[in-house]
């Protein structure tokens, strides 16, 4: 009996902790889309946390503005350690971890963020709902990196260091 053997070459897993600025177009059936920034930030030991920060700025072209700032900030989970597929799932949820803090405040909410890509170029589309009606209406994203100067990608080095 003869067995074959085959080499799968797995591609390093890219760095999983960072945070960003990405420009999100807010898709609404009801009215024409709208661009805000988002600061995104993902952390835990295998990156198995992440954060969607509204900053209710608009998102006109080109770089981030250095002054963004959180204002309402989910969090959502990865319900597993993640497998390399692309995209990764990561579940919203509806109250925050006992000890966790956020910037601004914590949006509760049901839904999903699938993110795409790695390393240098992290982009996400999510759905959710809003379990606090006064915070914000539920929301339909898909966002992109865009250069910022307060962000962090976890094992790239800072510029000039």
């Amino acid at each position: 009996m003869m067995t074959e053997t085959r080499n799968f070459y797995l591609p390093p897993i890219p760095p999983r902790g960072f945070v960003v600025a990405m420009r999100a177009k807010l898709i609404n059936a009801t009215r024409p889309s709208l661009y805000e920034w988002l600061i995104v930030s993902r952390w835990g030991s295998h990156g198995e946390n992440l954060s969607i920060s509204w900053t209710f700025l608009p998102a006109h072209p080109g770089g981030a503005p250095l002054h963004l700032a959180p204002r309402q900030t989910a969090l959502a989970v990865s319900p597993e350690r993640a497998s390399g597929w692309v995209p990764e799932t990561f579940v919203l949820i509806p109250s925050l971890p006992e000890r966790a803090r956020v910037a601004g405040d914590f949006v509760p909410a049901e839904g999903y963020v699938h993110l795409y890509g790695g390393g240098m170029k992290p982009r996400l589309r999510s759905e959710g709902k809003c379990l606090d009606r006064h915070l914000r209406p539920a929301w339909h994203v898909v966002a992109a990196r865009v250069a910022w100067i307060g962000e962090f990608l976890e094992g790239i080095p800072a510029v000039g260091g």
